[in-house]
């Protein structure tokens, strides 16, 4: 089997935000938000079955059975309290601080067995899992111009402060070849580790950002983009008194991050069909920041990536919205598609005898997203006994 694919349908709140004043502070604008920055869910399993010689000291062929599973969760919420202030009436500035959570989960495991004619077993099993979860801080400042018929705006972001953090780590392997060694004719390897309550060093890139809108009576055009820093190697988490049962040794293990530098862009058309209705659509780029050779977990080395894929997605959207007096109604939605080849799973382990299984095959990983908006506004009781629309005079 050479191709993986997994398309999920979820819904996510991505913004909800209000506005408010203080009568002491005239001038000033204060507004609070909760934002899904990510939210990145992706189970995938692959089974296998073929028959090969890859026991030497077996007389003619094995019987393979191999079974592989990988389960990568991400979530990172932030929560913004906003200030804004007008410099003149075509000028504004603002900063916002943010308060951001950054959990994170992977798991992946493998087994693999072979069955000689003469019912000799080797069989392997491997386990590596990681959590962790980071509280931070991070500031975004900009200042927005009105120049009509042109409004633009540029905002830079600060890397993030880690203030808590909390992970685990389990490790675990097991080995059993009926091959001859030195050391007999079974041989046998276990490993059996968990750890809780590592500390936790998380960064996060500095980003630069722009957009334009032009303004026209029937039709507004916007345009976006994003610059992100890059990140040197680090070490989010990792230990290194990792007892090996069978051998007595001591193994590291490492979570590992590091982002290349990436611009990201958008571009947007809102389109006014009548005095209560208006059509939107949009194209963006979503570029991966992972290295060009990360380390994935199912390679089962000293050290691991905590990127998850190097594939580079589109996403298209469009939308609809209607305004009436006693309420203000957006619905969207926007799909995206992107595919990588990775390296087999199966092609890692070779029982001691050299040939590895299923030697110089990839699979293809694709992965589908769709992406739904509902927003909402509802004006104060008093602004619709009035008559009066929420937008107007």
């Amino acid at each position: 089997r050479d191709e993986v694919e997994q398309s999920n349908l979820r819904g996510v709140p991505s913004l909800v935000a209000g506005m408010f004043s203080i009568p002491s502070l005239p001038g000033h604008t204060f507004a609070y938000s909760f934002l899904t920055r990510r939210r990145n869910h992706m189970d995938l399993f692959l089974d296998e079955q073929r028959r090969g010689d890859w026991l030497p000291a077996s007389q003619g062929e094995e019987s393979f059975l191999g079974s592989w599973g990988s389960v990568s969760k991400l979530d990172e919420n932030w929560i913004g309290l906003s200030w804004a202030h007008e410099v003149s009436p075509r000028i504004s500035v603002g900063l916002t601080t943010f308060g951001t959570y950054v959990g994170r989960t992977r798991r992946v495991e493998l087994d693999m067995n072979l069955v000689g004619t003469a019912g000799e077993v080797s069989a392997l099993s491997r386990l590596r899992e990681y959590r962790y979860l980071s509280l931070g801080l991070r500031w975004k400042g900009g200042i927005a111009a009105d120049l009509a018929p042109f409004r633009l705006g540029v905002s830079i972001t600060s890397p993030g402060i880690t203030a808590l953090g909390s992970g685990s780590i389990r490790y675990e392997d097991f080995l059993t070849s009926s091959e001859q060694s030195e050391a007999g004719p079974n041989q046998t390897e276990i490993v059996v580790f968990r750890e809780e309550d590592l500390g936790v060093d998380f960064h996060s890139p500095v980003s630069i950002g722009g957009g334009v809108t032009w303004v026209h009576p029937r039709a507004e055009v916007h345009l976006s983009g994003e610059w992100y820093s890059s990140v040197s190697r680090y070490e989010i988490m990792g230990v290194d008194s990792i007892r090996a049962q069978s051998s007595g040794e001591y193994l590291d293990y490492g979570i590992v991050d590091q982002l290349k530098p990436v611009f990201n862009f958008g571009v947007g058309l809102e389109w006014l069909i009548g005095d209560a209705f208006s059509a939107y659509g949009s194209v963006a780029r979503d570029a991966s920041s992972a290295p060009k050779d990360p380390m994935f977990p199912f390679e089962f080395g000293e050290e691991v990536s905590n990127s998850v894929s190097q594939a580079d997605g589109y996403y298209l959207g469009a939308g609809v919205s209607f305004e009436a007096a006693w309420i203000d109604l957006t619905a969207g939605f926007s799909y995206g598609s992107k595919e990588e080849r990775r390296k087999n799973p199966f092609a890692i382990g070779d029982f001691s005898s050299g040939e590895p299984i299923a030697d110089g095959t990839t699979i293809r990983l694709a992965t589908r997203r769709w992406r739904f908006l509902l927003g909402f506004t509802i004006p104060m009781v008093e602004a619709i006994s009035d008559g009066s629309s929420p937008n107007g005079p």
